[in-house]
């Protein structure tokens, strides 16, 4: 009798603990809300009670990572794949945490493995997309935006964004204007489209068309040191160059080390002849991004507007080696060839 009353409170006792599915939901909760540790205690909890889940190890994994545990995060991601090698969501996992950690090459090979697995997943196909933006291969990114469309991505504004922002890439402008209309019927109030698009008419010279756009994206992101710049932009192009300062002062005070801005205040320093202040933020873009063409063009100029023709040649010839911007490559070598009639 005695034996069978304890088998019984075992199996009520055994009943009433959590299982790996209630530590998993809770470890959720604590994961939305940004607590880390403890979303990660949790998760661990699940794992010890049920170790063959490969999502598990995902969660867990992302939880490492924004608790700066990377190490731990990609053991975690690699043992998902090795549970379950069919797993397409362990790669795509793995391959943002390759994105966001500098491996964009890995990122990009784990994304492709998660196509493999699963190809009808349109969420696999944007993110391939966007390591193919950022490696400048816009064809390549574009064909995985189409399938994403033909998948029916639920985020569509952002594909149609990406997608003009990949035939911007290729001075495809009217095709980028198209793209990105789409997005901003989508989603009308998204300060971040309408900046792109405002971007796009100021390439194409339409200044009229842009500042409404920018100004408007401003009032729906003013802390966007993107759109700032944008508009500072807009004033540099209009010749309103302390009104461009301002503005692009206003964007670097968001984002101290954006070698574009950078780029774009030290070409107001140059209009105002104040070249000093152009070459260090010059010197800044460089030090940010050594392939930036445009950097090393205007400090270029900055060198012959101070006498130094040997320097300006030599920052002239780093623009020509690193640029695929052929009109900045056609001013670049005529700049090379007057300098050397000198």
């Amino acid at each position: 009798m005695f034996a069978g009353l304890l088998l019984i409170s075992l199996a009520v006792l055994t009943a009433c603990m959590p299982s790996a599915d209630d530590y998993f939901k809770s470890a959720g909760t604590y994961y939305d809300k940004k607590q880390w540790p403890q979303a990660i205690a949790e998760y661990s909890r699940a794992i010890a009670l049920d170790p063959s889940k490969p999502y598990q190890y995902v969660a867990r994994g992302m939880a490492y990572h924004w608790n700066k545990q990377d190490d731990l995060a990609l053991a975690d991601l690699n043992h998902a794949i090795e549970v379950n090698p069919a797993s397409g969501n362990a790669y795509y996992q793995r391959g943002w945490f390759y994105n966001w950690t500098g491996s964009p090459d890995k990122a990009l090979a784990d994304f492709s493995k998660a196509i493999e697995v699963n190809a009808k997943n349109s969420s696999y196909y944007f993110s391939r997309a966007g390591c193919y933006f950022n490696l400048k291969q816009y064809d390549r990114a574009i064909q995985d935006l189409d399938s994403a469309l033909e998948l029916k991505a639920k985020n569509t504004a952002d594909v149609y964004s990406l997608r003009g922002m990949c035939r911007y890439g290729q001075q495809d402008y009217g095709r980028a204007i198209e793209d990105i209309n789409k997005a901003v019927e989508l989603d009308p109030e998204n300060g971040y489209y309408l900046n792109n698009r405002g971007w796009y008419y100021l390439e194409m010279g339409d200044y009229t068309t842009a500042l409404p756009d920018l100004e408007k994206a401003l009032t729906l992101a003013p802390n966007d040191g993107a759109i700032w710049d944008s508009r500072g932009w807009y004033y540099y192009k209009m010749g309103y160059i302390t009104q461009a300062l301002d503005d692009i002062n206003r964007a670097l005070s968001l984002d101290t080390e954006d070698y574009e801005m950078l780029c774009h205040r030290a070409q107001c320093y140059y209009a105002l002849k104040q070249y000093d202040a152009a070459m260090a933020d010059l010197d800044a873009a460089i030090s940010l991004d050594d392939k930036y063409a445009d950097a090393y063009y205007y400090r270029a100029l900055c060198y012959k507007a101070l006498g130094q023709p040997d320097n300006a040649i030599a920052d002239l010839q780093s623009a020509v080696n690193v640029s695929t911007d052929t009109p900045l490559l056609k001013q670049a070598m005529d700049e090379i060839k007057a300098l050397k009639q000198q």
